[in-house]
């Protein structure tokens, strides 16, 4: 008997996984809770590159954010994973929040002097 595999969806994370798996909420870069799971973004590879796809809708917050971990990854100030996990909400920058999550590539290398902010 054959066995179908099993895909998952691939997410990207900005920063390392919280051991709580809870992201920090913030709103202009003030602190102001914890989220129920660790902040990532949907994913689309694109000619051999991994690349965030922006929440739809978003808002401020959630592209200020995103230019923000883009700025520091490129200047190897934040690491960056594709990660799979169980999806359990969606966090105040309108981002999909994940728990049990599995870290299935490390792509800090691929985004070093790739943007600038």
């Amino acid at each position: 008997m054959k066995v179908q595999p099993v895909f998952r969806d691939l997410y990207i994370r900005f920063g390392k996984i919280p051991e709580n798996e809870q992201s920090n909420m913030k709103h202009h870069f003030e602190n102001i809770g914890k989220e129920v799971g660790v902040s990532c973004y949907r994913v689309h590879f694109n000619r051999g590159k991994y690349l965030p796809i922006i929440p739809i809708p978003c808002t401020e917050d959630t592209l200020c954010t995103l230019d923000y971990c883009l700025v520091e990854a490129s200047k190897g100030l934040r690491p960056v994973y594709i990660i799979t996990g169980d999806e359990v909400g969606m966090g105040v920058d309108k981002e999909p929040l994940l728990k049990n999550i599995t870290i299935v590539e490390d792509i800090s290398k691929e985004y070093i002097g790739t943007y600038e902010g």
